[in-house]
Order: C-alpha cells, then structure tokens, then sequence
C-alpha cells in the first residue's frame, strides 16, 4: 500500500512538523512489522 496526505485546505504544517510525523509513522511501523516477525517465528516453533 502507498500512504497519502491529502489536504483539504492551505493550512499545511511546516515541513519540520511533517518529517517529524513521518518519523514518528516509521517507529511505529518498524515496532509492528517487528511484532510480527516475532510472532510468525513463535508459530512456527510450535508447529515443529
């Protein structure tokens, strides 16, 4: 999937505010796609 922003008015946040949102974003996803990882390897070992 591709993420997208649309703005529906001209009150767009400083660009610092949007890179530091994006980062934020990034943690996040980082910590989930991590979480998975861990819990796809814990059912396998149980299947084995």
């Amino acid at each position: 999937p591709v993420s997208t922003l649309i703005e529906w008015d001209t009150d767009i946040p400083p660009l610092e505010v949007l890179l530091a949102e994006a980062t934020q974003a990034a943690i996040h996803l980082e910590r989930i796609e991590k979480r998975q990882v861990h819990a796809v390897g814990e059912a396998h070992a149980v299947a084995a």
